[in-house]
């Protein structure tokens, strides 16, 4: 609610609005493709923009835009209706309009990302402030907590988004796009940027690749911390090995040691290593290192 509230003083209106059917797999539902246009404050230029929604209707008779919990078969009908011609070629507008728009004006893309950057920024100070009110401690306390987190502030936290289908992960952010690989339902990316043209970036095999935002759930991954620990050690990376926000196989994956790096390391413990790799803190198999 913070990010559409703080996204809607840069939005001017929408002047276009254009919403295609077709009936849902169960009764009462539907699923809709929108396309609009979008003016942003101060640009004259109206920005094309997609997003799919699938519609249902509950109990007391009231629609409803279903965001998740669906069924695999829900998910399967969903998916080959998007692949039909008629809704193809009603998904083309977007992705024309868009490259076009920013290959003539190639600053707009500059626009949106520092819009971007600006939401993200006020986004998370509303969100400070409401954990500080929440908290209701009193006026030093919270100042000396201000003061740690400014001193052991190093980016202690990263953003990974789940897949809620399967879903496609292109090149750019254009439906048009190189396919450079698929993820399927419950895959966990690292994400790299939220953009607001409704597009993910994401890391994908080791690069960058792009993912419709409708298809992923985001969480806040918190990293270890080493504040008060003392390194022990270097290490060398025998292979390219997966960094771990804890230790665990099934933990979130921070990023990858490439094969010969060095790292180094807090401690070893039950076959893993606590370690620092590119100011990044996280676990690693203790069998990889050397």
């Amino acid at each position: 609610m913070l990010r559409i509230i703080e996204t809607s003083q840069y939005i001017e209106n929408y002047p276009v609005i254009d919403i295609y059917t077709k009936s849902g797999p169960e009764e009462g539902s539907t699923i809709a493709y929108v396309y609009y246009k979008v003016s942003f404050v101060n640009h004259e230029e109206q920005f094309p923009g997609y997003t799919t929604h699938y519609i249902c209707t509950d109990s007391n008779g009231q629609r409803y835009i279903k965001k998740s919990d669906n069924p695999d078969s829900v998910n399967e009908f969903i998916q080959t209706a998007s692949t039909q011609d008629d809704v193809i070629e009603f998904n083309n507008r977007i992705s024309v309009e868009y490259t076009e728009l920013m290959e003539s004006h190639p600053e707009l893309l500059e626009y949106l990302n520092e819009l971007n950057t600006a939401v993200n920024t006020a986004v998370g100070e509303k969100l400070a402030e409401k954990e500080a009110t929440e908290n209701d401690t009193d006026p030093s306390a919270v100042q000396e907590q201000e003061t740690e987190q400014v001193e052991n502030n190093t980016d202690n936290s990263v953003q990974y988004a789940s897949a809620t289908t399967t879903v496609n992960v292109r090149a750019s952010d254009s439906e048009n796009a190189d396919k450079i690989g698929q993820v399927t339902q419950g895959t966990s990316l690292q994400v790299v940027e939220q953009l607001v043209n409704g597009w993910t970036k994401v890391v994908f095999d080791g690069k960058e690749g792009f993912i419709k935002s409708e298809f992923l759930q985001v969480s806040t991954v918190q990293l270890p911390d080493a504040s008060g620990e003392t390194v022990i050690g270097t290490a060398k990376a025998t292979t390219s090995i997966n960094v771990r926000a804890s230790a665990s196989e099934t933990a979130e994956r921070i990023t990858v040691v490439p094969g010969g790096e060095t790292v180094e390391v807090y401690s070893n413990e039950n076959g893993w290593s606590k370690i620092r790799y590119n100011d990044k803190i996280g676990y690693v198999k203790t069998e990889f290192l050397q």
